[in-house]
């Protein structure tokens, strides 16, 4: 909690008549200092005489007469005598003050926040709001709030301080060791980012030397920030991956950077989403499923080795079209998966296997 004060008149070495008596209340669910002058105090007040308190302190002097000196290190077993003393002070010398009152809330987040800036671990801040109080059972919260509030507080400022850190580092590329790298991005209704597509010049040479197939593949929400990863993944002449760094907008950004060059064949893991937006933004292109994740899926679907294994043949192995039939047929009819929907989906993609 913290006192604020606030000068409303001149300065005055005449005491004021009647400032003997000081009478604040604290209530329950607020932290609150010092309250103004012109406020009616209520019913349930607790008075406090100055004589009696400077007495407690040890002082000897007229409140006038006072300086910190004489009050640094004295302590008095309630806020409210402090409150009594400083107001009967603060009259004394000529001017007023006025109280700073939060919600307990908005106090502790305060706290909190101070404490983490200060560089204190959580439960050390804990520990310390702890003894401030005077035990848990005058805190008002759980150890578990606290530590809720901090890590609240952590995960809103890593985002916003990750977002500005990268477009920072993407700015000083382009300004001193790659001019041409392409960097676009969007933020959304209350100006977060939502969006960011970036191509170095490496990545722009290589797409066009070898556009000819493109593996679309998408790392979804797998991140600390839950968003897509989207990786545009070619070959190169040795036989190397070349990465390319929703969807719709990804794509219309990609061919503004490839300067509205079209892949010849794309290659995704199915996502039907993905595949609409394929056919919307590359019309010339060829869209091929992933063999490796059909492959995946039918152990994830079927559970069974036997027919992945007789499903990878059908995959990879050359078979005129009356054999390949023949041979999915079978397949059903060995492992009852005539009324399969996963079997049912994927026969009906099977023009755009890979």
């Amino acid at each position: 909690m913290e006192e604020t004060t606030e000068e409303t008149s001149g300065y005055s070495n005449e005491p004021v008549e009647n400032s003997g008596t000081c009478t604040v209340n604290i209530g329950s669910d607020q932290c609150t200092g010092i309250t103004e002058e012109n406020e009616t105090a209520p019913a349930d007040v607790s008075s406090y005489d100055w004589l009696s308190i400077v007495d407690m302190l040890g002082l000897q002097k007229h409140p006038a007469e006072l300086v910190a000196c004489d009050v640094v290190g004295k302590e008095l077993p309630l806020l409210e005598m402090w409150e009594c003393f400083y107001t009967t002070y603060s009259r004394s010398v000529g001017f007023g003050i006025r109280i700073h009152t939060t919600s307990s809330n908005e106090c502790r987040a305060s706290q909190i926040r101070t404490y983490k800036y200060a560089g204190l671990r959580t439960c050390d801040i804990v520990n310390l709001m702890v003894q401030q109080a005077g035990g848990f059972e005058r805190l008002g919260f759980t150890r578990k709030d606290t530590y809720n509030k901090a890590a609240a507080m952590h995960r809103a400022e890593t985002v916003e301080t990750d977002s500005e850190g990268l477009l920072g580092y993407l700015a000083s590329k382009i300004d001193s060791t790659d001019p041409t790298l392409y960097a676009k991005y969007a933020i959304d209704e209350e100006d977060r980012l939502c969006h960011i597509f970036w191509s170095d010049n490496g990545c722009q040479r290589d797409y066009m030397c070898f556009s000819d197939v493109l593996a679309f593949d998408t790392t979804y929400r797998s991140n600390a920030f839950n968003k897509p990863l989207v990786m545009f993944i070619g070959v190169n002449n040795h036989f190397r991956t070349c990465k390319i760094k929703s969807y719709k907008w990804v794509l219309e950004t990609f061919l503004d950077c490839m300067h509205r060059r079209q892949p010849t064949v794309v290659v995704t893991d199915g996502d039907a989403a993905m595949k609409a937006t394929i056919i919307l933004c590359f019309p010339d292109s060829t869209h091929r499923i992933c063999g490796w994740h059909m492959s995946t899926n039918a152990t994830l679907n079927i559970k069974s080795p036997d027919f992945t294994k007789a499903f990878r043949k059908l995959l990879y192995n050359h078979y005129n079209v009356p054999q390949w039939y023949e041979r999915w047929d079978a397949l059903l009819d060995k492992f009852e998966l005539h009324d399969n929907a996963w079997a049912a989906t994927t026969y009906e993609q099977r023009f755009h296997w890979a």
